[in-house]
C-alpha cells in the first residue's frame, strides 16, 4: 500500500495540521512545504503552511493562494505538526508550544525519526523529489502552484542538476512535472535567480571580495559579520547560494562560508566531491547535513576558525 494512503487513513478532519521546515528554509525546505500543504487541502484536511521571518524574499513568490499561518498564531494544544526536509528538532522553531509531531518527511542522513510516521531517504536528491515520487504513486494530479514549487526545491538542492546528488529518477521527477502541468523552466529560474536588488547584488560582490584561499588554494573561506549586513542593508537569508560561487573556482575543493552574530557563528560547508563529506567536519560544531553540503550553528566562544580549516584540511590530505 503507498505511504501517502496508509497515511491519509490516519489524517483526522477535525484538526489543523501545521506543515513547517527547518530555520532559513531554502527552496527545498519551501517547496516541499508549499506542496504537502496543498496535497492536503486537495484531501479535504485543514492544513497550513506554517510562515516564520526568515524565508527567502526569492522563494515568498511560490506560495500563491497556499493556506498560511504565522508561527505565532498557531493555539496551543491544538492541531498537529507535519515537519518536512528537516533533519532534526533542533532545526525546527522552538515555539510550536506543546503540539506533537505527526510526519516526518527527510532526504537527510541521520535523521532520528523523530515523529509518529517517518519516511526519511537519504539516496533522493531533495525531499522535493521525494514528495514528487511519493504523489506519482498515488496517482495524485498536480496542479501548476504546487508544480512550481516542487520544481523550484529540485533545481535548489541540485544546483540546476549539477551536483552529485542527481539520479535519474530526479530527471523523471522534472520530467513529470513538466508532462502533466506544462511547467516552464525559464520562468521559475527567472524568479529565483533572476529578481536580485541592487542590495543583494552589493552584498555579493562583498561576500566575493573576502574570499581567503588556504591549503594550497584548495579550500575557499569567506567571513560576514553583521555589520557587513547592515552596511548593505540586507540580511541573511539574502546570501542564499552565494557559496557555490566559491566552488566555481580552479582548484578549489571545499567551500565554507562563515557568519558572525553576537552570540553565535553559522557555518556553511560545500564540496565538489562525495569523498570530501563536509558533513564530518560540521557534526563537529554541533551540525549536521549531507556529505556535500553541510552546515552548523554554535555560541561564538566555543567557534574556532583555525580549528574549522584544519578539519576541512584533513579530508583533502586523505588519501
Amino acid at each position: 500500500m503507498p505511504f501517502l494512503a496508509i497515511i491519509a487513513d490516519e489524517l483526522q478532519t477535525s484538526i489543523p495540521y501545521y506543515i513547517c521546515t527547518h530555520v532559513r528554509p531554502d527552496g527545498d525546505a519551501v517547496g516541499s512545504q508549499i506542496a504537502f500543504t496543498r496535497y492536503l487541502n486537495s484531501l479535504k484536511i485543514k492544513a497550513f503552511y506554517v510562515l516564520t521571518h526568515d524565508i527567502p524574499r526569492n522563494l515568498q513568490i511560490l506560495i500563491k493562494d497556499t493556506p498560511c499561518i504565522c508561527l505565532e498564531d498557531i493555539e496551543d494544544n491544538v492541531g498537529a505538526l507535519i515537519a518536512l526536509d528537516c533533519a532534526d528538532l533542533t532545526r525546527l522553531p522552538a515555539s510550536f508550544k506543546n503540539l506533537t509531531y505527526f510526519l516526518n518527511i527527510d532526504h537527510h542522513p541521520n535523521n532520528p525519526n523523530f515523529a509518529k510516521h517517518n519516511y526519511v531517504q537519504e539516496s533522493f536528491s531533495s525531499t522535493c523529489e521525494i514528495l514528487i515520487t511519493l504523489l506519482k504513486e498515488i496517482r495524485w494530479n498536480f496542479d501548476p502552484i504546487t508544480a512550481q514549487a516542487l520544481y523550484a526545491g529540485l533545481i535548489t538542492d541540485t544546483g540546476n542538476f549539477s551536483h552529485s546528488n542527481v539520479s535519474a529518477n530526479t530527471f523523471v521527477c522534472a520530467a513529470h512535472l513538466l508532462q502533466c502541468t506544462h511547467l516552464q523552466p525559464y520562468t521559475i529560474i527567472q524568479s529565483l535567480f533572476e529578481q536580485k536588488t541592487l542590495a543583494q547584488i552589493r552584498l555579493l560582490s562583498l561576500f566575493l571580495s573576502k574570499i581567503q584561499l588556504c591549503c594550497n588554494e584548495q579550500i575557499a573561506c569567506i567571513e560576514l559579520t553583521q555589520d557587513d549586513y547592515i552596511k548593505t542593508n540586507t540580511q541573511h537569508s539574502d546570501t542564499e547560494g552565494f557559496i557555490a560561487h566559491a566552488l566555481t573556482m580552479q582548484n578549489v575543493k571545499i567551500a565554507a562560508f562563515i557568519e558572525y552574530n553576537e552570540n553565535f557563528v553559522k557555518g556553511s560547508l560545500r564540496s565538489k566531491s562525495p569523498h570530501l563529506a563536509v558533513n564530518q567536519v560540521a557534526l563537529q560544531f554541533g551540525g549536521f547535513g549531507h556529505i556535500c553540503a553541510a552546515g552548523f550553528q554554535c555560541p561564538s566562544q566555543a567557534f574556532n576558525r583555525d580549528q574549522l580549516i584544519q578539519s576541512l584540511a584533513k579530508l583533502i590530505e586523505q588519501p
